[in-house]
């Protein structure tokens, strides 16, 4: 699903989500210049009480655009809220 959200979107569009694998994990998943890559999210990465999920993302300057997926029943909405992460 993250693959096909991601399929029309300029480089730069990222989502969230939870991983396929390690359960209670989240993956961000987004579109780089050589394709849709995905990035599990590291204990470090979030672990300091200053440090949040907004402050990663916002230090990475791939993840520009947040892509919100909404799944209502089995219909996929894609909404692009066009946010800049910078």
């Amino acid at each position: 699903e993250a693959t096909e959200a991601l399929a029309n979107e300029p480089v730069g569009t990222f989502l969230i989500r939870l991983s396929e694998r390690m359960d209670g994990e989240f993956v961000v998943s987004y579109l780089h210049s050589s394709g849709i890559r995905h990035y599990l999210i590291q204990p470090a990465d979030i672990s300091d009480k200053k440090k949040t999920l907004v402050d990663f993302l916002g230090q990475h300057k791939l993840f520009v655009y947040f892509l919100k997926v909404l799944k209502v029943a089995t219909q996929l909405i894609f909404e692009d809220l066009r946010y800049s992460s910078t």
